[in-house]
């Protein structure tokens, strides 16, 4: 009986062991939560934060999460935040690039809406080979697992006789040595190179704004790719805006829709066998909002690979070839 008696005690220990560290690891979930800036868009989807309280394994609280971070059409509500449980490596899915969907239409943009496509719905590209070739292209954006894409990993300025190419892969204190270039310039084009750029500080981004203007090129050439996120994004939805008196040119494909500044602290939430690692983003966020989180912006003129965007710019600033002092990467 005493043997009996010692059993029970050790087991009911160990159980109040395990539901005091679950009831922990549960306080911080909701914490975090409850923190979250999108926390009033989950609730209107129906989240319930006192749901989260019974979820005591990582299938469990993977799926009671994934249907929250879609909209309706399918978009992701937050490409910033993560969730991820280490141990069993399952992730709630809040994040996706856009691609395109090509038709085989061809034509001018007046010949495609008679036939019934609808701009914004289906977007047209003027279609570039080596040749400006039929006028635009029909294709519809659509999210999907980011695909391979370019990028180089440091920034870097080189100019012709008359364009000054600039590439930046962040926007951070590291660039004011290109911003300074930028600002000194007297070339008639600016070439800016964001394919691939992951982002930075506001700061940053208004610092390159002040030296375009100075420089007050004819016009600007934006490239971009479906990894040019965060402030990268940012900078591809709002430079046309912020250089009202220049020209403004986006070259490439859509960016991958993750505009705000709103990465979140990350918390480490250990449970009885397994931990969860989030980011997600605070209450404020300053001017920002997730409102085009998963909408990317859309280029003026569509290119398939860096190289080719290189071309387009060849053609339209009428400059000789420009070699690049960095290699790019396809990941």
């Amino acid at each position: 009986m005493k043997k009996f008696f010692v059993s029970f005690v050790l087991i009911i220990s160990l159980l109040f062991n395990v539901f005091a560290d679950n009831k922990q690891a549960h306080k911080e979930l909701r914490e975090v939560f409850e923190n979250y800036g999108l926390l009033p868009e989950l609730i209107e989807k129906g989240f319930n934060l006192k749901k989260l309280d019974k979820l005591n394994t990582p299938e469990e609280i993977v799926n009671y999460l994934q249907p929250f971070f879609k909209d309706e059409n399918g978009m992701p509500l937050d490409n910033h935040g993560w969730l991820y449980v280490e141990d069993t490596r399952l992730s709630v899915d809040m994040q996706a690039s856009l691609q395109i969907d090509w038709s085989d239409e061809y034509g001018s943009k007046d010949e495609l809406l008679k036939k019934g496509y609808k701009e914004d719905k289906i977007f047209y590209y003027p279609y570039f080979n080596g040749e400006w070739k039929d006028g635009y292209r029909v294709g519809k954006k659509f999210m999907g697992d980011l695909l391979p894409y370019e990028f180089f990993n440091e920034p870097f300025a080189v100019e012709n006789e008359n364009t000054l190419y600039c590439g930046l892969c962040s926007f951070y204190e590291e660039n004011d040595t290109y911003y300074n270039k930028i600002k000194s310039s007297k070339k008639k084009y600016l070439v800016l190179d964001i394919s691939g750029n992951r982002g930075g500080v506001d700061a940053s981004y208004r610092k390159l704004v002040d030296a375009i203007k100075k420089m007050k090129p004819k016009k600007v050439f934006l490239l971009i790719n479906q990894s040019t996120f965060s402030m990268g994004d940012y900078c591809a939805f709002y430079l046309k805006k912020d250089l009202l008196n220049i020209d403004t040119v986006l070259i490439g494909t859509p960016t991958r829709g993750g505009v705000s500044a709103c990465k979140g602290n990350e918390h480490k939430i250990s449970f009885d066998d397994f931990t969860i690692n989030t980011s997600l983003g605070p209450a404020t966020y300053g001017e920002y909002h997730l409102m085009q989180e998963g909408i990317g912006a859309t280029p003026d003129i569509y290119s398939s690979s860096h190289e080719e965007s290189m071309e387009i710019v060849k053609n339209l600033t009428g400059g000789s070839n420009i070699t690049l002092p960095v290699e790019i990467f396809v990941w």
